[in-house]
C-alpha cells in the first residue's frame, strides 16, 4: 500500500482559491419553501454561502445580481437593487425579477467584497453550479405517484 501510495499524486483544481474561498452552496425559494433549483419570478430566494456580499467597485451600492440563460450564457435579467432585502457576506435574499419565463436559468453574482475592509481589484464572479427553473423541468422523468395501469 505504501508503494502504491508513492505513485499517486494529488491534483488540486484550484477554483476555490481563484475565488477565494467564496462560493454560493445553496439558493431556497422562500414562496414555495423549497431549494430544489426551482424559483418562483417576483418571489424572493434566499442565498447561503461564503464572502456573497453583493458590492460594486466602489463598496458604496450594490454589486451585479444576474440570471443568465442555461444554454446560451445570455444575461436575460438583473436584480435591481431595491430588490435586494439581505446583503451580508453570507447570506443575500432578494426579488427574483417577475419577468423571467419558464426555463433553466444560472444565478450568477458580480462583487467587490472581501473580508477586510479593502475591497477587491477586479470583480469576483460567483455562478451557482446547480441551474435555477422557472416552471416545469422539461427532462423530468420523475412522476408524482405511482404509476396504475
Amino acid at each position: 500500500l505504501r508503494d502504491a501510495m508513492e505513485e499517486v499524486t494529488p491534483v488540486y483544481s484550484g477554483h476555490m482559491q481563484d475565488q477565494g474561498g467564496a462560493n454560493i452552496e445553496f439558493v431556497y425559494d422562500v414562496t414555495t419553501k423549497q431549494s430544489d433549483g426551482k424559483i418562483t419570478p417576483g418571489g424572493m430566494v434566499e442565498v447561503k454561502g461564503k464572502k456573497i456580499r453583493c458590492l460594486n467597485a466602489t463598496g458604496d451600492g450594490i454589486g451585479k445580481i444576474a440570471f443568465l440563460n442555461a444554454e446560451t450564457q445570455a444575461e436575460v435579467a438583473t436584480v435591481p437593487a431595491t430588490a435586494v432585502g439581505i446583503n451580508d457576506p453570507s447570506r443575500l435574499m432578494f426579488n427574483v425579477p417577475s419577468t423571467l419565463t419558464d426555463g433553466e436559468y444560472i444565478l450568477r453574482i458580480e462583487t467587490y467584497f472581501s473580508q477586510n475592509t479593502t475591497l477587491l481589484k477586479s470583480v469576483r464572479i460567483l455562478e451557482y453550479r446547480i441551474p435555477l427553473y422557472v416552471g416545469d423541468k422539461e427532462d423530468d422523468d420523475v412522476e408524482d405517484g405511482p404509476v396504475v395501469q
